[in-house]
């Protein structure tokens, strides 16, 4: 009886161990954003940006993917953004929520979590990998850049 009161305490001490371990070392973490930027309006008039933008440029499209958060905590805005032309096939993942600035309360904070190009095999969700600090140069100045601030 001893012996199994031992095996089961033990089983237990080396789950909970193995619990806290994955939380701290961070195996299930997720990747700091490529970038931020700053929208000078609110949610709501970037996605009419969005969609005036794509309206006027056959070959900029964009897709809601995901909505996550709480009224309480705020949301967080998920889309998918294409450019496509003759030579460029480029995918892009952002994410958008309120900014949290006390000063600009009226703001959004766009965050490139993704970049990819599908024709080079480029892009990742990383700074660092292949190709994404030129591919987040031309989501600035073929998307961000050109977003009615109307």
């Amino acid at each position: 009886m001893l012996k199994t009161i031992a095996v089961i305490v033990g089983v237990a001490l080396l789950l909970f161990i193995g619990v806290c371990t994955y939380f701290v070392v961070g195996i299930s973490s997720v990747y700091p954003p490529i970038k931020s930027y700053e929208y000078p309006k609110s949610i709501h008039q970037l996605e009419n940006s969005m969609t005036a933008l794509a309206a006027a440029n056959k070959n900029i499209s964009f897709k809601n993917t995901a909505i996550t958060g709480t009224e309480a905590r705020g949301y967080h805005y998920y889309f998918t953004v294409e450019l496509k032309n003759a030579a460029n096939d480029l995918e892009y993942k952002i994410v958008y929520d309120k900014a949290n600035n006390w000063i600009k309360t009226n703001t959004t904070e766009i965050k490139l979590v993704g970049a990819f190009d599908k024709i080079n095999k480029t892009g990742g969700y990383k700074y660092k990998d292949k190709g994404v600090k030129e591919l987040a140069t031309l989501f600035e100045k073929d998307f961000l850049y050109r977003l009615p601030d109307k």
